[in-house]
């Protein structure tokens, strides 16, 4: 489209879209004060100024045709959402797949749960508590071997202390008058009394302190025939299977957690999803990814369409015949562009006119 103006000061401060035909008796300095007037930039040739409308009319052509690719995509999204239920539309793509997200990593971590358990280490609930029974009376008879130890001294002094008191008893009767007491048989009978009270004693204590011995030996005994039930050869390695069984109870407890939890993020899933088939959920979440694609190419032909419109116009220096504007012009409605040519400017004759031209010259010619 070629607008023709007869002279500068009719071009109007908004130019039309399109080629501004400019007519000028001085087409520098006229082409200076136009690209002042209007902040526009001078073109070297018309490749330049062609080059920069084709530009202009591109982004143009590229944002109409990634609005269509985006209406045909929300189009196609809302024939896919028709076929699921509202809960799963209103959900949108992103909580679909958060909650097909939270169902698959329910469902790995229990298996790696599961798989983590192994098999059950040998142990004998039994038998180890057999072995905390003797271990307990064990730890019983050394206690009262060492408490009968500590008594031994004590057993030999309240030996020696009735010894002393039946000796006390010998002298005092010395000095009265009684026959019963003064007898000679009475005296010594004492007397044997206080020299066998230290080694009753002594035996006694004695006595218990191998009774104790021979228990702690009976407990050690049971201690390890419990301990060879148990499969142990001694109390510390019993306990680091008794460890191994409660790390084994705890792995198994926690992957029958995680498998309740996937089983019910599974049965969550189902009542979110409902009767909705895979094939529609898929080919939604294809539509809406398509959407969300063609909203990203539109907003960026939007930003060049927008950047190439407003472009400063361009000034460009034409020829009397108007080929420099026919060219630019034939690149389409791009960027706006002032042609400025000489004033003799010569319009173009329609081609009937020309024929008839031709005619009447012939004529006169002949």
């Amino acid at each position: 489209m070629i607008t023709h103006y007869a002279s500068a000061d009719v071009v109007p401060d908004e130019l039309p879209a399109g080629v501004a035909l400019v007519a000028a008796a001085e087409p520098g300095a006229v082409a200076a004060a136009l690209a002042q007037r209007f902040g526009a930039t001078i073109a070297t040739d018309v490749g330049v100024a062609r080059r920069a409308v084709a530009a202009g009319v591109e982004a143009r052509a590229a944002e109409r045709e990634a609005r269509c690719r985006l209406v045909a995509a929300r189009v196609e999204a809302a024939i896919a959402a028709t076929a699921l239920p509202s809960t799963v539309v209103a959900a949108g793509p992103g909580g679909m797949r958060a909650r097909a997200a939270a169902v698959t990593l329910s469902e790995q971590a229990a298996a790696d749960a599961e798989a983590a358990v192994g098999a059950p280490p040998p142990y004998d609930a039994a038998a180890v508590v057999a072995v905390d029974r003797m271990a307990a009376g064990v730890a019983g008879a050394e206690a009262c071997r060492a408490a009968r130890r500590r008594r031994f001294l004590s057993g030999l002094a309240r030996g020696n202390g009735v010894a002393a008191g039946l000796l006390g008893v010998v002298v005092v009767s010395s000095g009265l008058s009684d026959a019963a007491f003064t007898s000679s048989a009475t005296a010594t009978t004492l007397v044997g009394m206080a020299t066998a009270a230290p080694f009753v004693g002594v035996g006694v204590a004695v006595g218990r302190f191998l009774s104790a011995r021979r228990r702690e030996d009976a407990a050690r005994d049971n201690l390890a025939r419990a301990l060879e039930r148990a499969r142990a050869s001694s109390p510390t390695e019993l306990a680091v299977h008794r460890a191994a069984h409660d790390a084994w109870r705890a792995s198994r407890a926690a992957a029958d957690r995680a498998r309740e939890v996937a089983t019910g993020a599974r049965h969550e899933w189902q009542q979110f999803v409902g009767s909705a088939r895979r094939a529609d959920v898929e080919r939604w979440l294809a539509a809406t990814d398509a959407v969300r694609i063609a909203e990203v190419a539109h907003a960026r032909a939007l930003e060049a369409r927008t950047i190439a419109e407003h472009e400063p116009a361009l000034v460009v220096m034409g020829d009397g015949n108007g080929r420099v504007a026919k060219a630019v012009a034939k690149a389409g409605r791009g960027r706006p562009v002032i042609v400025v040519a000489p004033e003799a400017i010569t319009q173009p004759v329609p081609l009937p006119a020309r024929r008839r031209l031709a005619r009447f010259a012939r004529r006169r010619a002949s």
